[in-house]
Parts: structure tokens; sequence; C-alpha cells
């Protein structure tokens, strides 16, 4: 199921409505077990690779929620690349202000951050990226000038 959601994605650019049902209830029937996890992860990656970066974003939460494993970081990162490069301004920005995961790799948060302020909303960037992110970038900086004479 999972190769199909994945081929479906690349060969056909869309994704059938009941092929997304039937791989949520195959999910849900083998739940946190690797193979659920390979469908969800294959679920996420189909719909983002579609444009519908809403409900792989949505599906990702879910999985956050529900059962939180390693991989859900790497698609997470995939998913939010995609949004930055693939949506619309208008759908973007909805999507980076309401819907983004909490955790998002640096490189993801990065070109988020990017396109925000691009966009003009340097704020929202900046919250994008995360106090603890800014102090590290500062600290190496702060660092150099530290005990030199002045």
């Amino acid at each position: 199921m999972a190769l199909l959601l994945r081929l479906s994605a690349e060969l056909r650019g869309t994704l059938a409505e009941d092929l997304l049902t039937l791989s949520a209830a195959l999910r849900a029937e083998h739940g946190s077990s690797p193979a659920g996890r390979e469908l969800l992860l294959a679920e996420i990656r189909a719909l983002s690779a579609t444009g519908r970066h809403a409900e792989a974003l949505a599906r990702l939460a879910e999985g956050e929620q529900s059962d939180p494993f390693p991989g859900l970081a790497a698609a997470a990162g995939e998913v939010v690349q995609a949004l930055v490069r693939d949506a619309p301004d208008p759908v973007f920005l909805t999507l980076a202000l309401e819907s983004l995961p909490a955790r998002l790799p640096e490189a993801a948060a990065n070109a988020v951050a990017r396109r925000l302020l691009a966009m003009g909303f340097p704020p929202e960037a900046l919250a994008v990226i995360g106090p603890r992110r800014r102090k590290r970038r500062a600290t190496p900086a702060a660092g150099r000038g530290a005990g030199r004479p002045g």
C-alpha cells in the first residue's frame, strides 16, 4: 500500500480519495506497528507531493499526538520544505502561521523563516526559528570577543 501511494503521487500527480481511505483503514488496523508507521509516512509524503500540504501537516500532527516516532521528524522536514517551495503565498502563510509542527528540523525552520522574511513577516520568522536557535547562533559571535583586551 505504501508503494502504491508513492507511485500514485509520483506518476499521476494526484491521489484518489479511496486509496487514502483504504490506507487509513489499514493503518488503523496496524496501529503503531512498523507497518502502520510506514503507511502513515507514505500518506504524509504522498499528500505533500501532490500539493495537499494542509492534509499532510494534519496527518503529521496526528502522528505526533498518537505515536511520536523518529521517522516523523524527517517527514516533517520534507513536508515543510515542499510547503516552502511549492505553496502559493496565501496557502503558505496560513499554514506557516497555524499548522507547522512544534519541532522542525533546522533546515526546514530556516527555509520557513526565510520565506516569511521575504514576505515581510520578521517577528513570525523569528518565532519559527525559536529563541534557543537564536541564542545558539549568537553564542559563537559573542564568545569570539570574550577575553580580548579592549
